[in-house]
């Protein structure tokens, strides 16, 4: 066994360098590095900030996972985006295994994801034995094909491993849904892939999450240590998980769910042999809710004034609720209707499938209920409540009602901090003015050790900062800011050879960016965030030595990309702001 301390792996002789030439010594990462072997060892708390370009990643990935298998432990890491978490499955996690191979330690990790984005074989199967219309005229029989063999291939059925894109309207119908999972009783319960998944993560060492999962709750009994990198998310994840959003595109979609003319493919029409008076009345209730919910959303919006915005015509328009009753509540009693209509047949089912969907729809018919009811009263002074219009590509104007905690620290220090196994949490931004006390009272961390390591990089020799003074302010000019915005995105890709990052918050101005500039820049490629996963679109970037990535929030933090392939990043502050 070639044994290494941390302190040596890290070291200007490391064992990493016979894996990785990129590599080299970094006093700044080595000192993360056993921060972070203490924390475990001790079992204390620790709060990490350490700069760009320290490497964090891998100073607590290398620790946490030797730390795992020589005690037989397990380590969550939890990350915001999914950019960093690809990175660290596709780029980090493989690099410390073949250290700790060369230690002769066999250490195992792996990535779970969300049920949403896991293919479900009984819903893959129900698609290709089910009526073409549910796909609203969509022909995706060749997907469906592809799909049926790549079960046979994969171990997996994570959706960013289908080596050929899945279209949303597909990939809706196909994934997992844990609300109508047949589980142990289910046909498919030996060849499941996401249980595949769950219990490879059962028996590893290191398993990587998004923050948002680990709140929702991890399908595994229990874990020793967790780390949580992009940790400056982590106030807001957590404080998302304990509210809600609830949107008019959701109220519709579950309308749908239950009866949908246009594709004949809702629960009314899966519900053979029940008696058809019943059906109508289904029906009937469905198109209550419907018109009930639409004068609902349509009055939410025309009281709080939100086609009034002087925003941009791209921006969501916000209005914060301090009073109660600023509509009637309209909505609750027809769904309940509708609820009851439904559970009275539960005890009827023809099949285990069968009852599982019917009791799923009931479920979200209570749940929207409960969260109307609690926005309409506003009657916590513990939580601060929201309108948004958002404007949606796909389904236009769309009103959000949204509800969160206002201090999320009690809960996070009972729930997460007070837990008996070590929590870390590092980010290149955690500090205030060097001290981490506003974080700590913000999350409810009231013990821990600390380390503040600055980046290696001298920004005044490698950097320069442009900041352009003739951009029009967004919420005035629109159409003046986003013509500039285009404007100057030609002029740093004609004085600039290396790749470039060009980052948004506003999807539209993305889309209508990539349109401006592809005529333009001739043979440069251009990369567009949605038109391959982001791991692969992150590849074909660094690959290509000059791209032009135009990305959203997913490229706002945690990306990696090294030497020239990524020369200037360009921030819409303005947007963001």
């Amino acid at each position: 066994m070639n044994y290494h301390s941390i302190a040596e792996l890290f070291g200007p002789e490391s064992l990493i360098k016979k894996f990785s030439e990129h590599f080299e010594h970094r006093p700044e990462q080595q000192d993360m590095a056993l921060a972070v072997q203490q924390s475990l060892n001790t079992q204390r708390h620790l709060v990490v900030e350490a700069g760009t370009g320290v490497g964090k990643s891998l100073a607590y990935l290398l620790p946490a996972a030797k730390w795992a298998v020589e005690h037989r432990k397990k380590v969550v890491v939890a990350t915001y985006t999914k950019a960093l978490q690809e990175q660290l499955v596709e780029k980090d996690l493989p690099l410390v295994h073949r250290v700790l191979a060369d230690m002769g330690l066999n250490f195992k990790y792996v990535l779970l994801m969300g049920s949403s984005n896991y293919l479900c074989l009984q819903s893959l199967m129900r698609c290709l034995g089910g009526n073409r219309d549910m796909f609203e005229g969509e022909n995706f029989d060749d997907e469906l094909t592809k799909l049926s063999l790549w079960t046979g291939e994969t171990s997996t059925g994570l959706r960013t491993k289908i080596p050929f894109p899945v279209p949303d309207n597909l990939w809706n119908k196909v994934c997992r849904d844990p609300d109508i999972c047949l589980g142990k009783r289910g046909p498919y319960k030996e060849s499941c892939l996401y249980k595949k998944d769950v219990d490879r993560a059962k028996e590893a060492h290191l398993i990587v999450v998004n923050q948002h999962l680990f709140f929702t709750g991890l399908p595994i009994p229990a874990f020793d240590a967790v780390i949580f990198d992009e940790a400056h998310n982590l106030e807001k994840v957590a404080a998302q998980f304990k509210g809600f959003e609830l949107t008019s595109s959701l109220f519709q979609r579950l309308m749908h769910d239950i009866h949908y003319p246009k594709t004949r493919h809702g629960l009314a029409a899966k519900l053979k042999g029940r008696d058809p008076f019943w059906i109508k009345d289904l029906i009937r209730h469905v198109q209550a809710c419907e018109g009930v919910a639409k004068t609902f959303f349509e009055s939410l919006g025309a009281t709080l004034k939100l086609g009034e915005s002087e925003i941009g015509k791209d921006e969501p328009r916000m209005r914060r609720i301090q009073t109660p009753n600023i509509v009637e509540d309209v909505l609750s009693e027809p769904l309940g209707d509708l609820a009851k209509h439904l559970a009275d047949v539960v005890g009827d089912s023809q099949s285990a499938e069968e009852q599982k969907e019917i009791e799923a729809v009931v479920k979200r018919c209570y749940e929207i209920i409960k969260h109307v009811m609690m926005f309409i009263k506003c009657e916590s002074r513990d939580h601060v409540y929201w309108v948004e219009l958002i404007l949606s590509k796909r389904s236009g104007h769309v009103i959000s009602m949204n509800m969160v905690p206002i201090d999320i620290s009690d809960i996070l220090r009972k729930e997460l901090f007070e837990v008996h196994h070590p929590v870390i949490l590092t980010s290149a931004t955690l500090a205030v003015k060097k001290s981490f006390e506003p974080l700590k009272r913000q999350i409810g961390l009231d013990d821990c050790e600390e380390t503040l390591l600055d980046s290696p990089f001298d920004y005044k020799k490698q950097s320069v900062m442009y900041i352009d003074r003739y951009t029009p302010d967004p919420s005035k000019d629109p159409v003046g800011y986003e013509a500039r915005v285009i404007e100057t995105c030609l002029e740093v890709s004609q004085n600039i050879s290396g790749g470039i990052f060009v980052l948004f918050t506003n999807h539209q101005l993305l889309r209508r960016t990539a349109e401006r500039l592809r005529p333009v820049l001739g043979d440069r490629k251009i990369f567009q965030q949605g038109e391959q996963p982001s791991y692969e679109l992150l590849n074909a970037f660094r690959q290509a030595g000059n791209g032009i990535l135009l990305g959203n929030d997913m490229f706002w933090q945690g990306v990696d990309v090294q030497g020239p392939a990524l020369s200037s990043p360009i921030p819409h502050i303005a947007d963001m702001i």
